[in-house]
C-alpha cells in the first residue's frame, strides 16, 4: 500500500488555520481531486478563509463499496476487519505526523466524511502534538459506533474547540452498511453520539439537507452553520 501523503489544493485567504478534507470512498489520485473539487468550492461558499489540504490515501486497497459488500455476504464482516486496522493507522499515526512535518499554520481542523470520518476521529482520540492545535473536527455521514465503547468525551477533550457530528436519520446507505457489517446499534452518521460532553455537538442534517445525497451542496448549508457561527 501507498503511504498517504498530503496535498495542498488552496493557499489562506488570510486566516492562520488549514482544514485537511478526509474522503473515505474514491480510488483515483487523479479522479479523486477532480470529484472533489466541489468541496473546495463549497467550503469557500460556506466560510472558510484557511487553507485547503487533502489527505490522499490508498482506498482502492479496501474500497467497502455497497455492492462489493453485498457480494461478500457473510465474508463482509471479516473483509472490514482485516482492513479497517490500516484505516485506524492512518488516524493514529500517519495524520498526525504529516501534518507535524508539513503544515506550518499554529491551528488546524479536520473535516472527515464517509469512511474517511474513522481517520478523522482516531487522529483526534490519539492525538499527540503539542504544535499545531487541532481545533475542530467534523465528521460528515460518520461510519463509527456512536456508543461510548469509543470514549468519545476524552477525543474530544483533545481538541482546542469542538467535534461536530453531522448525521442524517435518513441515509438509507449508511444503514444499509450497517446491516451488512451487523452493527448492533446505528453509527454515528446516522443518529448523534450518545456521550454528552461540552465539546461535542450533534447537528441533524436531514432538516437542513433534504436529501441522504452525499454530494457537496446538499452540505452546504450544514457546512455555513458550522463555520459561521458558534455552537451553543
Amino acid at each position: 500500500m501507498d503511504k498517504p501523503y498530503l496535498i495542498n489544493i488552496e493557499p489562506s485567504l488570510g486566516q492562520a488555520e488549514a482544514l485537511i478534507f478526509v474522503d473515505g470512498y474514491l480510488s483515483d489520485r487523479a479522479d479523486t481531486l477532480a470529484e472533489n473539487y466541489q468541496w473546495w468550492t463549497i467550503l469557500r461558499q460556506a466560510g472558510w478563509q484557511g487553507s485547503i489540504y487533502y489527505l490522499w490515501w490508498d482506498v482502492a486497497q479496501f474500497s467497502p463499496s455497497l455492492e462489493l459488500l453485498s457480494q461478500l455476504e457473510s465474508e463482509a464482516l471479516p473483509y472490514w476487519q482485516r482492513h479497517r486496522s490500516y484505516v485506524k493507522r492512518i488516524g493514529k499515526s500517519f495524520l498526525p505526523k504529516l501534518i507535524a512535518q508539513e503544515i506550518s499554520v499554529p491551528v488546524v481542523s479536520l473535516m472527515g466524511c464517509s469512511l474517511g470520518s474513522r481517520i478523522a476521529y482516531y487522529a483526534m482520540r490519539e492525538w499527540f502534538e503539542a504544535k499545531p492545535i487541532l481545533k475542530d473536527v467534523i465528521l460528515l455521514g460518520g461510519m463509527i459506533q456512536r456508543d461510548r465503547s469509543k470514549n468519545w468525551g476524552y477525543a474530544a477533550s483533545n481538541l482546542n474547540g469542538t467535534l461536530f457530528n453531522v448525521y442524517n436519520g435518513e441515509d438509507l446507505l449508511l444503514m444499509r452498511f450497517s446491516q451488512i457489517l451487523g452493527w448492533e446499534r446505528s453509527p454515528c452518521g446516522i443518529k448523534p453520539i450518545r456521550e454528552v460532553h461540552p465539546q461535542i455537538l450533534n447537528i441533524d442534517a436531514a432538516p437542513l439537507m433534504k436529501t441522504a445525497s452525499y454530494s457537496p451542496k446538499n452540505y452546504l448549508s450544514v457546512l455555513s452553520r458550522i463555520l459561521t457561527s458558534s455552537p451553543p
